[in-house]
């Protein structure tokens, strides 16, 4: 007996822009128990050192880079992180919501350009 018992549908984003110049893409160790992180979550080392979901309005959040897939922190802490490269712009989300100019810029500045 043959039958279809259950059809899954999932929505992938592509995080990591489709140009010439290669990224760098690294396993880091994020914080525990976020909850889950999105593709495009810029990630930031906090002040003790954790690397956690940037929130542009905490001074102590230094920038390390973009996750490339969706991660569930309870489950698992260890990601796929763009350190180098170009993204989509679109796809970036922060602790506030969207991507700022002030997040932009500090992105560019760990050399991460968005498109």
């Amino acid at each position: 007996m043959n039958g279809k018992i259950v059809t899954y549908t999932t929505q992938e984003v592509t995080v990591v822009a489709e140009v010439p110049h290669k990224p760098v893409i690294l396993t880091k160790q994020l914080k525990a128990d976020q909850g889950v992180l999105e593709a495009g979550s810029v990630i930031a080392e906090n002040a003790d050192g954790n690397l956690v979901l940037y929130d542009p309005s905490n001074t102590d959040h230094k920038v390390v880079g973009v996750l490339t897939g969706t991660v569930d922190t309870s489950k698992n802490v260890n990601a796929l992180v763009l350190v180098h490269g170009v993204v989509n712009g679109r796809f970036l989300k922060t602790a506030s919501g969207e991507a700022d100019e002030a997040t932009i810029k500090a992105l560019e500045e760990k050399t991460i350009w968005t498109i």
